[in-house]
C-alpha cells in the first residue's frame, strides 16, 4: 500500500489487508492510521457467514468505463464484479447515477451567492448512494445533508446528519480525519458553525424527506 505518513509517501505491507480482493461495490471500508501505523477494515453492511468481505481499488465513484481502466492500468486485471458485469441496460442507469451523484456533490459544496444547493437536494445524494451501495462514501453525503440543512438553519437536521457522517467517515477516513471532527462541532452546536444559516435567503426549501438513513 502506498501511504502518506506526517506528509512522506511511504509503502506498507499489510499481509491480512492485501489478501482482501476488490469489487467496486465493496462490502467493507479501509484506512491507515498514520500515528499508530495501523491498517483498520470495518464492515460497511451486513457481511454473511461464508461471504468474502472485499474493498475497492480504487475510487469506485466514477462510470463504469473508467473503473475497469483504472483497474486495468493499475493492477492488469478486467473487473467481473457484479456492477461491472451487469447487463449493459443496468450499466448504463448505473452510470447516470453516478454522473448525477457527482453534479450533487458540486453543487452541494458551491458555498457562493448564487448556489441553487438545497437540503432536498442532499437528500437526493443520499438516496442515490444508497442506489448505487457507494456505502463507504455515506459519510461524505452525511457531511454535505449536514452542511446544507445547516445553511437554512434547520439544526436538528443539521445535527442528526452531521452524527451519521461522523459514524461513517470515521470507517472510511479515520478516527482522526478533519471531516469527522468538524462534523463532531457541527453536531455538538450547529448555531456556532460557518454554515449556519449562510445560505437563508438564497432559496427556499420545502424541508426534509422524513425517511430514516
Amino acid at each position: 500500500f502506498e501511504l502518506e505518513i506526517f506528509g512522506n509517501m511511504r509503502h506498507g505491507v499489510f499481509p491480512e489487508i492485501a489478501m482482501l480482493n476488490h469489487d467496486c461495490r465493496p462490502n467493507a471500508a479501509y484506512f491507515f492510521d498514520e500515528e499508530t501505523l495501523t491498517h483498520y477494515v470495518h464492515a460497511t453492511q451486513d457481511i454473511f457467514p461464508g461471504e468474502e468481505i472485499t474493498i475497492t481499488y480504487i475510487n469506485n465513484a466514477q462510470v463504469r468505463s473508467k473503473r475497469m481502466a483504472a483497474l486495468k492500468m493499475n493492477w492488469g486485471f478486467d473487473c467481473s464484479c457484479s456492477s461491472c458485469s451487469a447487463h449493459p441496460a443496468l450499466t448504463a442507469e448505473s452510470d447516470d447515477r453516478v454522473q448525477q451523484i457527482a453534479t450533487l456533490e458540486e453543487e452541494l459544496d458551491y458555498w457562493t451567492s448564487d448556489t441553487d444547493a438545497t437540503p432536498e437536494m442532499a437528500e437526493t445524494l443520499i438516496s442515490l448512494m444508497i442506489q448505487e451501495r457507494l456505502y463507504a462514501s455515506l459519510g461524505s453525503a452525511y457531511r454535505l445533508a449536514a452542511m446544507a440543512y445547516s445553511s437554512f438553519g434547520d439544526k436538528w437536521n443539521a445535527i442528526r446528519y452531521a452524527r451519521l457522517s461522523v459514524e461513517y467517515s470515521a470507517l472510511d477516513n479515520g478516527f482522526r480525519d478533519k471531516d469527522v471532527y468538524a462534523m463532531k462541532q457541527l453536531a455538538t452546536d450547529p448555531e456556532m458553525q460557518w454554515s449556519w444559516r449562510k445560505r437563508v435567503g438564497n432559496k427556499r426549501f420545502a424541508g426534509g424527506c422524513g425517511h430514516a438513513h
